[in-house]
This record gives structure tokens, sequence and C-alpha cells, in this order.
């Protein structure tokens, strides 16, 4: 038995494995739509999430004959947006996965929340930053060597690389998860998408330092250029190329939701709803009561909701996506660390292109501990340039004048010299006036209620309306 690394596509090379080869699998797949390596074929670059979903299960058949019986497979895959911009869809891929791979016999032992302290940030204002990922882990039954360990959240910070390959894992997990394996003498650590060999350094180094036992490990991996990478950081020497084969794969069909239970109806708050659910029985009774017409009916446009589930299972995960077919675009799925385990939080909004749903997250975002709230009544404004950026050359002017201010002194309406003329200007406050990109409040002219989407000048309320105030039409 030795190390070992094979070059060339993922299915072909584990076609060339023998069975129960394998008593540990580590990987992270290329994610949906993310990056492009540059060669034909690849994973990742599937038109829709659901071919993505259903080659992967393909090749995670094929895992499943590779795998000894007591084998666990510890999977790490990030979720992605249907669209870079606007008011995506999260698309829920990891939980839809791991549905459809227990349908086809994949026992689901745990799912591991990867905490990324170091995240990349984020421009974007209308939901979360996305600062973790979820680690799935699956065995072929439940007599496995996977040992459940004391926390279900994993603080590990990103490492950086000298590599192009941006989309490396820390050594860090590779290490806590296989801590979290009944290792013994021999074992094989399989990871089919080796990349830069990330996990076949810690299995590595591991080995230098277990006392008599000695692991082995198998890296599977297309780009040539990463499997030197790979020879020269776990000490591999035997490569061998694998002649691809054709396989084929088919795209997943989601189901929708289960017949029971009976829908629940919050009714709260028009401006939206939080509820969490203490049993996955009731979560899916309030997931099926924000289907129904009354919870659409009585909630506003712009309404923003959040209903979670402490005791969750797969099915939660997996059918929180149905919000995305029934009016409602699912925005975060947010994890909340309850001692040693963590819960779902699912943010949705009603899909509409005609308001922007009431989130600003600059509101709830905490400031570094540096830097107190900016004091405005003591912030000099006068003569602070100004940029019409609507205009075809960007003219830029200068504050002259400061007309009228909110109470904490920042201005409200001020007076700007553009040079050849001076215009009176809204000055837009960064809290106070987040709402403002849903447009004007318009008001009846006969009962100043206020007049909402959709709204049907002649429709019943209108007549009544008018006839109230002036006895006939």
């Amino acid at each position: 038995m030795e190390d070992l690394i094979l070059n060339g596509d993922v299915y072909s090379c584990l076609c060339e494995l023998p069975s129960n080869s394998a008593r540990i699998v580590v990987t992270s797949p290329p994610y949906w739509q993310q990056r492009d390596y540059g060669f034909e074929g690849q994973i990742g670059r599937e038109t829709t999430p659901e071919e993505y979903i259903g080659r992967l299960i393909t090749i995670f058949d094929k895992i499943l004959e590779k795998m000894t019986d007591d084998g666990v497979f510890f999977l790490n895959i990030g979720d992605k947006y249907l669209n870079r911009y606007g008011k995506s869809m999260l698309l829920q891929i990891p939980y839809r996965l791991a549905h459809h791979m227990v349908r086809r016999g994949w026992n689901l032992e745990d799912i591991l929340i990867w905490y990324k302290p170091n995240h990349m940030p984020s421009s974007v204002k209308d939901r979360f930053t996305n600062t973790y990922e979820p680690v799935l882990v699956f065995t072929k039954s439940r007599d496995s060597v996977y040992k459940k360990g004391a926390t279900r959240v994993l603080e590990v910070p990103l490492q950086a690389t000298p590599w192009k390959h941006t989309a490396v894992f820390p050594e860090a997990l590779v290490a806590e998860l296989l801590n979290r394996v009944d290792l013994r003498d021999s074992d094989v650590v399989l990871d089919p998408f080796a990349g830069t060999g990330t996990t076949a350094k810690v299995v590595y180094q591991l080995g230098q330092s277990f006392y008599g036992k000695r692991l082995y490990s198998i890296m599977i991996e297309k780009n040539e250029e990463f499997v030197s990478i790979i020879e020269h950081r776990a000490k591999i020497k035997k490569v061998i190329k694998v002649k691809d084969i054709p396989y084929s794969w088919e795209a997943i069909k989601d189901v929708h939701l289960p017949e029971l239970p009976e829908p629940k109806v919050l009714l709260q708050d028009r401006y939206g709803e939080i509820c969490i659910a203490d049993s996955s029985q009731e979560f899916m009774a309030f997931l099926k009561g924000v289907f129904t017409e009354d919870f659409k009916k009585y909630h506003r446009e712009d309404a923003l909701f959040f209903l979670g589930v402490r005791e969750c299972n797969l099915d939660d995960l997996y059918y929180a996506y149905s919000l995305n077919r029934y009016g409602y675009v699912l925005r975060n799925m947010l994890v909340v660390k309850d001692k040693e385990t963590w819960f779902p939080v699912f943010m949705f909004a009603k899909d509409t292109k005609r308001v922007a749903y009431r989130f600003y997250i600059d509101r709830i975002r905490v400031p570094p501990k540096s830097n107190e709230r900016r004091n405005w009544a003591e912030t000099e404004f006068l003569g602070m340039r100004v940029q019409d950026i609507a205009s075809k050359n960007a003219k830029k002017g200068q504050v002259t004048n400061i007309i009228a201010k909110y109470e904490d002194g920042f201005p409200r309406l001020v007076e700007v010299s553009w040079g050849d003329k001076t215009s009176i200007e809204f000055a837009i406050h960064p809290l106070e006036d987040e709402f403002v990109m849903e447009g004007l409040e318009l008001f009846c002219p006969f009962c100043a209620e206020r007049l909402e989407e959709p709204f049907d000048p002649i429709g019943k309320i209108f007549v009544q309306n008018v006839v109230r105030s002036f006895g006939r039409i």
C-alpha cells in the first residue's frame, strides 16, 4: 500500500478503485457557478443547480461503492444564490443534495457548521453576510467509525495560501474532522476533489505522529498544475494518469411539501413575522401557513419574515427551499448557536420587484469597539464637496448653508453652490432615511388612509369613500 494521486476525471478515477478501499472520505467539490478551472466538462459549470446536484449524486453513488461498510464521508459544500445581484433566492444546495443522497442509500449522521471568523466581507445591504458553510457527515451504516464531538459548530479561520486555487479549505478544518474518526492503522483517506492537496498534507502530518500507525491517502485531481502542488505538499511519489470515460447523470426533481400537518397562520404584524418553532412538526405547520392566502393578503408587500426551528431535521432544511416556489424569496439561512449545537432561522420576503423589503443591515451591524457613533452635531458640513452623479459629467459643488437638521445634527436640507448656480438639496441620513427607496407614500384625499398596492381606483372601498364624502358619484 502507498500514497497515490490519480490524475483524471473524478468519475473515471473512482472507477479505478477497488470496492471497500477507503474508510474515510474528506472533500469539498467545486461550488456551482463559482469558478472556471479552464477545462471542458468540469463540475460546477452546469446550467442549473438541479443538474449540478444530479451530477454530484452520480459521483457520490460511486464513492458509496468504494467506501468500507463502517466508513465516513465528510462533505463540505457551500450554498449559492441563483443570481449574483438583486433580490436573488438562496438555493439550499447542501440540504437538497443531502435529501437526495439519503434517498439513494446514504445515512446522514450529522451536520456540522464551519464558522469562519475571518470570512470575506460583503457589500450586500439587503441580507446578512454568509459567514459559515455546512459539513455534511454521511455514513454507509449506523455502525461507523464516526465519533460525535462535543460541539457541532467548528470555529476555524480561513487559511491563506500562495496558490491560484483560492477555494482551499483550511488544514485545521480537515484535522478537526479526522479527529472525529476512530482512526486505525493502514486506514485510507480519499479526497476525490483534491485541489492543492490540503487533505493529503494533513494525512501525511498525522501519519508522522501516530506512534506506529500509518495512514494512506488517495487523491483525485484533474488539473495537472494542482497535481504538482500535491506531490510537493504531501510527499506523494506515485501519480497515475487515468483516461476519461463517459458517464451520464440526470437533474434532480424536488418533491413538494408533505400533506401533514395542518397549517398554522401567524397574523400579528403586517410588516412581518418572527417565529421560532420548537419541533419539526410545528415548523412544517408554520411553513405551510406562510403559503395560505390569509397570510399573503394580511402582510404588506415589503414585509420581512423570520422562521426558525430549534429541533430541526433534514426535512426542515430541505423543504425551506419551497419558499422560492410559492411567492417568496429565501434570502438567508441564519445559524443560531445554542450551547454546543445549532438551529436554523430562515429569512425570506415576498417575491416582488415593486418595493424593497424592510431590511437595512447597518441598523444591526455591530460597529468596531474602537469606533463610537459619530457626533453629527460637532461635524462641520459647510464646504463639504457634493457630487451630482445623475448629471452627465457628474458635476461637483459645495455645501454653502445648512437650512434644516435632524435631531442629531445631521443635515436634512442644504444649500449647494454649483459654481454657476445654487440649489436646495435634501440630504439622506445614513440611519433615518434607509427606506427612502420605497418611494412616496400616497394617501386617499377623502378618508386620509394610506393607499397601498395593489390599489383598485374603482374598487368597492374607493366607491364607498367617495359616496361617504360627497353623497353621490
